[in-house]
């Protein structure tokens, strides 16, 4: 009798996720696009150990880095629309597009499946930098225009916040391109090459609490747990824009099957709508959950690739 239950419970997931009980019938590929390690990483890590008990089969996080995430893009959208490879990234689909660099639409081809988890990014100097707010910043980068060398990555969200951080503050840095995301930019920091960056509070904090590096602001509209005493920039007396902060995807190709949709929505939702599975996302990544899926899912998707294509036209950045 139980066993015949537990047949009827499962049929009974499969149907309310649409999705045929034959799916999935072998191992998923999640590609992260990027070097391995640092917080999108162990996001895709830390979201696969939350819900891979309700996937009756394994699922494999493989970093395929080339091209600022483009190799690893292309890759996915090249696969069959099986529901086998999927890509697990933060919003750099929607800005390797704007820029040309995808060699289609984004959404042409690709969508998210399933956003997880929202984060931001701080402004961070060198320990004996002359500055340690904003103003302080404002002041020194009038006095020394172009003096102070911030690092980019270009096409990123970084490459994005350094050109809205001149707008907004009126101060002209010079960007110095340092590949390789935040473990690259917190490299050339220590090493003095470069004077400031934007990275995650949760992998330099504690190179803040030893004093090496100085923190200057949070792009977050609150504060952030692991970094407290580092005020916003709205604090500070300074507009954040909505591109300082990004969220985390599961990307699949536009063309999958709809009950392979449904199906990977049914498991986000059931996930995450528990209370425990969000605290300990939160506590694997120091990102809160920001679960959204479906028809909500594709119109934020519309709104946030017009709104990155817009700024990349704004400073010059789109491919002609």
């Amino acid at each position: 009798m139980r066993k015949k239950m537990a047949v009827l419970v499962g049929a009974l997931v499969l149907f309310a996720t649409g999705a045929s009980a034959e799916y999935p019938e072998k191992p998923i590929q999640w590609v992260f696009p990027n070097n391995a390690g640092g917080g999108i990483h162990n996001l895709a890590l830390s979201t696969l150990n939350i819900i891979q008990g309700d996937i009756p089969q394994s699922i494999n996080v493989t970093a395929m880095p080339g091209a600022g995430t483009v190799a690893g893009t292309r890759f996915v959208a090249e696969q069959p629309a099986d529901g086998y490879t999927f890509l697990f990234i933060h919003d750099a689909p929607f800005q390797t597009s704007a820029m040309g660099l995808l060699g289609f639409e984004l959404l042409d081809q690709m969508e998210p499946v399933a956003r997880v988890a929202q984060f931001c990014l701080g402004l961070f100097a060198a320990g004996d930098a002359p500055y340690s707010n904003l103003k302080e910043l404002q002041a020194y980068a009038t006095e020394h225009p172009n003096e102070i060398n911030a690092a980019i990555n270009i096409g990123s969200l970084s490459h994005i916040n350094m050109l809205r951080l001149e707008e907004e503050l009126g101060i002209d840095l010079n960007l110095v391109s340092v590949g390789g995301g935040g473990a690259a930019s917190r490299q050339a920091l220590i090493s003095g090459e470069i004077d400031l960056i934007d990275n995650s509070p949760t992998e330099i904090g504690s190179q803040v609490r030893a004093g090496d590096v100085t923190a200057l602001a949070w792009y977050g509209s609150e504060r952030h747990p692991s970094l407290s005493d580092l005020s916003t920039m709205g604090e500070q007396g300074f507009q954040t824009p909505r591109t300082s902060c990004a969220y985390g995807y599961l990307w699949g190709r536009k063309d999958l099957p709809q009950e392979i949709k449904d199906y990977w929505s049914g498991i986000f939702t059931e996930a995450f709508s528990d209370p425990a599975k969000r605290d300990e996302l939160m506590e694997r990544t120091n990102m809160p959950s920001a679960l959204l899926t479906g028809a909500e899912l594709a119109k934020f998707s519309k709104e946030m690739n017009d709104e990155r294509r817009s700024a990349f036209e704004r400073f010059g950045l789109v491919k002609k």
